[in-house]
């Protein structure tokens, strides 16, 4: 009698499991993949495990219709014998298996280890303790790891233990301190107000000092926030990038060159400073460009623009700045200041006088020793003129070649630069040596050097006209010092300098 197919798979998987365990017994999974009779089956001809399919599929037979073939003989595992065919014999089961289990055991894996089943968890047992195993295994809570540093919160640097910012900045206590509170939410633009030597430059330096100083001084790192500030205060901080005007104005490229510097990213922190000097010599063509990367400034990008006044030009790009006013500096306190440097008494007050509010200027002619010969000639000129072209023509010409006599010292810095310069290109080659940008800023320097030296001729020129209004009324003194005004105030368009001292004294002279 047929089994069915229900009994032949029950009965195949009884016989076959008590077969394999037998196997594994007395083999103990033992293997030689160099005996062929391993591999044999009950029939040479058939495949590794016999005539089988892997997948039971229908393998074709050269004795009859197709039949379904098993991964153990003849017959499906789940399907019955083939017609006419004699049951499989357990015994070749048995040895399949036993193959396929020291193939395994031997190259293909390990044997299988059985499972204890577990006891279900009694009501209200506390669960057992999950072990955790060593390869994701790690130092207990609160215990400090092999080998890494113990960091502790830092607390913020003492205000005291750093870098004054404002050591260079004489007389500007509500400046500084309106600067003081912005750092601590900076927004995207500043504007700061006043003349040369007011301090504006030296407040721009300190300011980016304190924006870019401002990470190490949460975090408490007082040696990073002291390098930071010292860096920025001699405008050397590689976050720090400063914009002159190339020429006499600040012209196109002038702001392109502003657009492309805030648009890179920040070399050591979160944030850049742009300082850009003089901006009220902006001209129009350069207005537009400046004033839409002021107003859409990159996130990383703090402006801070430094112009004399706001001018009718800058007063669009000004209404998007936080602005900061600097007065001219009381001569009392640059007086106390270059005394405090070493500088005779009688020295210090002339150059206090004669700088007109600025510091730089002040400190610069206490060391000039014909500055008093200058300031001299310049106070005798009232009493020399006499209405004539020919006077006129005389004092300035002497008024000029003084201004050279203080400008010998600058060309001799001038000459010593070039010179290294040279020696460098001489070992690197020309290109990208910066020999152009070198000459132009000396040109501006020179520039800026007669202008001062213009500007401390006509301070010292109106006291004189000053002090006669102080003895009595005289509407020539009043004439006089409109007129020195207006040439003061001419200097910002760059005028030329003979004519322009010509017109003055032609002026002072007529009754």
């Amino acid at each position: 009698m047929t089994d069915t197919p229900e009994e032949s798979r029950n009965e195949l998987g009884a016989d076959g499991a008590e077969a394999g365990d037998s196997a594994l017994d007395e083999t103990d999974g033992d293997f030689d993949p160099n005996d062929p009779n391993e591999f044999a089956t009950p029939d040479p001809g058939g495949s590794l495990f016999g005539e089988t399919s892997l997948f039971d599929e229908p393998v074709a037979s050269n004795d009859g219709p197709p039949q379904t073939e098993s991964l153990f003989g003849e017959t499906s595992l789940f399907g019955t014998a083939a017609d006419g065919d004699a049951p499989v014999d357990p015994a070749d089961i048995s040895k399949l298996i036993s193959t396929g289990a020291s193939f395994f055991a031997e190259g293909g894996g390990a044997k299988p280890v059985p499972q204890k089943p577990k006891p279900e968890p009694e009501l209200g047992a506390e669960p057992e303790p999950v072990a955790v195993p060593d390869l994701v295994a790690g130092p207990d809570l609160g215990e400090e790891a092999p080998g890494a540093p113990n960091v502790e919160p830092s607390e913020p640097v003492a205000p005291e233990d750093l870098v004054d910012p404002w050591s260079e900045v004489l007389g500007q206590t509500e400046a500084t301190r309106r600067l003081d509170q912005a750092a601590i939410d900076p927004v995207h633009a500043y504007m700061l107000m006043g003349s040369k030597g007011s301090g504006s430059y030296q407040a721009a330096l300190g300011f980016a000092g304190l924006l870019l100083s401002a990470e190490a001084v949460r975090t408490g790192d007082a040696a990073g926030a002291a390098r930071h500030r010292r860096l920025a205060m001699d405008a050397a901080h590689p976050d720090l990038v400063l914009i002159e005007a190339s020429g006499q104005t600040l012209m196109v490229g002038d702001a392109e060159e502003i657009i492309r510097q805030a648009s890179t990213s920040p070399v050591e922190g979160s944030r850049k400073v742009i300082v850009v000097r003089s901006v009220e010599i902006i001209n129009e063509a350069t207005i537009g460009k400046l004033l839409k990367v002021v107003e859409e400034p990159p996130p990383t990008a703090v402006f801070v623009l430094l112009a004399e006044e706001a001018t009718p030009e800058i007063v669009t790009i000004a209404s998007r700045c936080v602005p900061v006013e600097f007065a001219p500096v009381d001569p009392s306190v640059i007086e106390a200041d270059l005394v405090g440097r070493g500088v005779p008494a009688d020295r210090a007050a002339q150059a206090a006088l004669a700088s007109g509010g600025d510091v730089e200027r002040a400190r610069l002619l206490a060391t000039d020793e014909a500055l008093a010969d200058r300031a001299a000639l310049w106070q005798g000129l009232p009493d020399r003129l006499n209405g004539t072209g020919a006077m006129v023509y005389e004092l300035v010409s002497q008024l000029r070649e003084r201004m050279d006599e203080a400008q010998e010292p600058l060309e001799a810095a001038h000459s010593q630069q070039l010179e290294a310069l040279q020696e460098r290109i001489e070992l690197t080659g020309e290109r990208g040596s910066g020999k152009k940008e070198l000459i132009d800023k000396q040109k501006r320097e020179i520039r800026r050097q007669r202008v001062d030296e213009l500007r401390f001729g006509l301070a010292t020129l109106s006291r004189v006209y000053r002090d006669r209004l102080t003895l009595a009324p005289d509407p020539h003194a009043e004439k006089a010092l409109a007129a020195i005004q207006h040439t003061a105030q001419a200097l910002i368009r760059n005028p030329n300098e003979p004519l322009l001292l010509q017109s003055l004294l032609l002026t002072l002279s007529a009754p």
